[in-house]
């Protein structure tokens, strides 16, 4: 019974990895002459050219937080970043937000969270994993959204 499963598992992993394969060159034989422009907010750009992501041209500078949408939210930055350096060499967001100077600067220190490894060992610098601010934290900006939604709004 062991050896019929067997066979009939090897033969439906072979059919699918089969069909795979003729459905892939069947696609790209198809295409390769084809130009293709997708409307969305790419703005009509082929889909392999990068686009640059635009600026955020309406940045909302504010020194009160933002209340947040949802428990454990990134909070949003309240200040430009622009200009800001975020390399692997220099974090300028750290300048301000470290928790050494952060009450000196009147700026919010960097949680907790942000200095446990993977392991949950806390460590004496910030976690080479939440490094990169803007992975999670964005400028706080006065913008249209992009689709209609009632996300975070009481009562919906």
């Amino acid at each position: 019974m062991k050896i019929i499963f067997s066979i009939l598992f090897l033969a439906s992993v072979y059919m699918g990895l089969l069909t795979n394969i003729l459905y892939a060159e069947e696609i790209t034989t198809s295409s390769e002459d084809k130009v293709f422009l997708e409307t969305t907010l790419r703005e009509n750009t082929e889909i392999m050219t990068e686009k640059i992501a635009p600026k955020f041209r309406e940045q909302e500078q504010s020194p009160t937080r933002r209340v947040r949408s949802f428990p454990m939210q990134p909070p949003t930055i309240p200040h430009s970043i622009e200009g800001y350096v975020l390399t692997k060499e220099l974090n300028q967001c750290l300048i301000c937000h470290n928790g050494n100077v952060a009450p000196q600067m009147k700026a919010p220190a960097v949680g907790e969270s942000h200095y446990a490894n993977r392991d949950g060992e806390y460590l004496i610098n910030i976690s080479p994993r939440r490094y990169f601010c803007t992975q999670c934290h964005v400028p706080q900006s006065v913008k249209k959204p992009l689709v209609e939604n009632n996300f975070g709004v009481p009562g919906e």
